[in-house]
């Protein structure tokens, strides 16, 4: 555009005026070699402003996760503490504080029933095997005897079994105050093996069992829970059994329980501020000693909210 209005500004001095032709030439070349020479001058800062630009973003996409994972380890100071801590109420100081457990046949179960007996919390254990309860009952008091522990055995979800449960509890003044969901992928050696025999609708069954039940517990406790001020749930997603024998199965029920399930999470912790949300990928069977678990169950309070 600017080369065609000074040919246009020639033109005319051409036909108004012959005799001063030669001086229009001459104002056009000056012209055009000081628009050049601006131009050039503006395409070099641009590349450079450019290069700049290119390079803060390189640096921060290197930098963002790193940066991320400190700040996110700074708010971890302390975190687990203030998480954990049971501040006594002072109109019933012998109050108890439950954590509900889904599960117990696990080692995430053990690992959390165990860990929150440790600092003060008394415990209802669910899950539809009375044999896995015992267990799980006797594993936490060999070493917290004075623990007071529920077990409720449900093997499917039921929504009048659940309240009658906590209004059993706000009737002598106890509080909930978590909840750790343990079993979320019933995927386990035997069921890898017998896969093949299964059915579609048996395969369905599992999943909407283990998503109803979580779903249910969360709907009747988030409530007590949020009463606490400092609530929590937990959401535990086992990822040891993927094998290529039972990759599809295993897919199958990966993505429509455990992802389903922190998906759910995700969302309630966009809208429910007073309750902290984790969701935490384990493989159960690399947490089968005793400094696993704690380390398993600290590094999760120390991130949780976070």
């Amino acid at each position: 555009e600017l080369v065609m209005e000074h040919y246009t500004i020639l033109n005319t001095l051409k036909l108004s005026y012959p005799a001063s032709s030669s001086i229009a030439v001459a104002l056009l070349r000056n012209n055009s070699e000081q628009n050049l020479a601006t131009l050039s001058s503006g395409v070099t800062k641009g590349i450079f402003a450019a290069g700049c630009l290119t390079l803060l973003g390189i640096s921060y996409f290197l930098v963002r996760k790193p940066l991320s994972y400190l700040y996110q380890w700074y708010r971890s100071i302390g975190n687990a503490k203030e998480r954990l801590e049971i501040v006594p109420n002072q109109g019933n100081r012998n109050q108890k504080v439950y954590a509900v457990v889904y599960g117990a046949r696990n080692h995430g179960s053990r690992a959390f029933c165990s860990f929150l007996a440790k600092h003060g919390y008394s415990l209802i254990i669910i899950d539809s095997d009375e044999v896995s309860l015992n267990s799980a009952e006797k594993h936490v008091t060999k070493d917290y005897p004075d623990i007071s522990i529920m077990k409720i055995k449900m093997e499917d979800f039921e929504e009048s079994e659940a309240l009658r449960i906590i209004k059993q509890i706000n009737k002598f003044g106890e509080v909930i105050r978590g909840l750790v969901i343990t079993k979320n992928v019933m995927l386990n050696e035997q069921n890898s093996k017998r896969f093949e025999d299964m059915s579609y609708d048996e395969i369905h069954q599992i999943m909407y069992d283990n998503n109803e039940m979580m779903v249910g517990l969360i709907n009747v406790l988030l409530k007590s829970i949020k009463k606490t001020g400092n609530g929590f749930i937990i959401n535990l997603r086992n990822q040891k059994y993927r094998t290529e024998e039972d990759s599809i199965f295993w897919d199958l029920l990966y993505n429509s329980t455990s992802k389903y399930s922190s998906l759910i999470l995700d969302s309630l912790r966009k809208v429910e501020t007073k309750v902290s949300f984790i969701n935490v990928a384990v493989n159960y069977e690399a947490i089968k000693k005793d400094e696993d678990k704690e380390k398993l169950c600290s590094k999760t309070f120390n991130y949780l909210g976070i």
